[in-house]
């Protein structure tokens, strides 16, 4: 459900495999890893794919296996700061489904 940014370089996600140009797939991705709850670099991601892509679900993903997944698009990390002075971590993302797949 949620969405944030991280660091390419690092192991934070997992990956996300579509064909973009046929709508239905784009809809749901697949896996390919190696090992239960395997997570890997955004580079790893797209060697693994070929194509990763924004994606509505997961197919044969278990809601408690699912974490994050690799996508295209860029992301920057914003601060907000409420009147009294505390911090917070905002992660702009703009890739929910419904915004980016007409």
């Amino acid at each position: 459900q949620g969405q944030m940014c991280a660091n390419p370089d690092l192991p934070h996600a997992r990956e996300a495999c579509c064909r973009g140009e046929r709508y239905r797939e784009v809809r749901s991705a697949s896996t390919s890893y190696l090992y239960d709850g395997e997570r890997m670099t955004f580079s790893t991601a797209a060697e693994r794919c070929g194509s990763l892509c924004i994606f509505e679900n997961v197919n044969n993903e278990n809601w408690w296996k699912k974490g994050y997944h690799w996508t295209p698009k860029d992301c920057s990390i914003l601060v907000k700061i409420n009147s009294e002075g505390y911090i917070a971590i905002v992660h702009d993302t703009d890739i929910a489904y419904i915004n980016t797949i007409p």
